[in-house]
């Protein structure tokens, strides 16, 4: 009965947040194909597709970071979010700043180029 009255506690106080979540300005994580032409000189865009799907076609002056360079395994532990050291090291490898526009690409099917992004904003 315990474990009811938590599930239920759990699942009104997840649906509460839901409208917050639903009306978040996402517009400052998303761009138009214009605006990243009249932009690129000022952007580095990373593709996070696999090397084959790299290899066939990007964009152009993209740089392939594929999920295997910014996932981290740890104590066994795999897809963990990098050290702050090896992901500035890596950032860095691509000129890459914290006042840097980074824009981050992948096919539809594939989150990494999401997780890419959530982990630079993770560090900053």
């Amino acid at each position: 009965m315990q474990s009811l009255k938590k599930l239920i506690t759990l699942t009104i106080l997840l649906l509460a947040g839901l409208p917050a979540l639903a009306s978040a300005d996402l517009g400052d994580y998303f761009v138009q194909t214009d605006w990243l032409a009249e932009n690129r000189s000022r952007v580095v865009i990373l593709d996070a597709r696999q090397t084959p799907l790299f290899i066939l076609g990007h964009i152009e002056g993209a740089h392939h970071l594929p999920r295997s360079s910014f996932l981290d395994t740890r104590n066994g532990v795999k897809s963990l979010v990098p050290t702050t050291t090896a992901f500035e090291t890596l950032m860095q490898e691509f000129g890459i700043t914290p006042e840097t526009t980074v824009i981050t690409y992948a096919e539809d099917s594939n989150p990494y180029a999401a997780r890419l992004a959530w982990t630079l904003r993770y560090h900053g």
